[in-house]
């Protein structure tokens, strides 16, 4: 299961996101066939870092 988890200061001027998209990298990986040499660049587009 991928996570997302948020953090905003007391204030508000500060807010933090993480992201785990392990399980949705792995999935695309599968279905696509794609080579675990590939897949740095997959899960980097999938989630647009």
């Amino acid at each position: 299961m991928d996570k997302l988890i948020k953090s905003i200061s007391k204030s508000g001027s500060f807010r933090a996101y993480v992201l785990d998209s392990t399980e949705t990298v792995r999935t695309a990986q599968e279905k696509h066939q794609i080579l675990s040499s590939s897949n740095v660049a997959l899960g980097r587009t999938l989630i647009a870092n």
